[in-house]
């Protein structure tokens, strides 16, 4: 929403209830970030992809811990169809890494990480960590043909 409509929906607000203002205390909301366009998440990657993840998906760490969430990164090979950018060719295997957000200890709500099981099918947008290893940077940059089964893994 643009700042203008903002500005138009809070006089419309203060209009309709006559000047009053009602204030609730309570913690800043929170809401998931939108989906990077296509062209965006093109600039963005080093490597665009159509993939299968395959099994032995891992939780590498926890990144962060805060009252509303456990951020922990996870990796998981994928295995190359077709590469629409970057230097690989069918066949070959990466490692794909990212982050997942576990909200289970709160009521709060924020940003999710892509999650990718084995089995799971579809384009990976990547950025470049090291030789094989590539991170979906944002939960937009993986878009599901087919899901994967199964569940993560507890982190130790």
């Amino acid at each position: 929403m643009n700042h203008s409509l903002t500005r138009l929906v809070v006089k419309l607000f203060c209009v309709t209830f006559s000047g009053i203002i009602f204030y609730l205390p309570g913690n800043p909301a929170q809401a998931l970030s939108p989906p990077l366009s296509s062209e965006q998440l093109e600039k963005d990657s080093d490597l665009i992809v159509e993939g299968e993840a395959l099994e032995s998906i891992r939780c590498m760490e926890k990144v962060e811990s805060n009252r509303c969430s456990d951020v922990y990164r996870y990796e998981i090979p994928v295995v190359i169809r077709r590469v629409l950018k970057g230097k690989f060719k069918a066949g070959e295997k990466i490692t794909v890494s990212y982050l997942h957000y576990d909200y289970g200890k709160s009521d709060c709500v924020g940003d999710q990480g892509p999650v990718i099981l084995p089995g799971q099918e579809g384009l990976f947008y990547l950025r470049s960590q090291s030789e094989k290893v590539y991170d979906a940077f944002h939960w937009s940059a993986v878009k599901t043909t087919r899901p994967g089964a199964g569940f993560l893994p507890k982190c130790r």
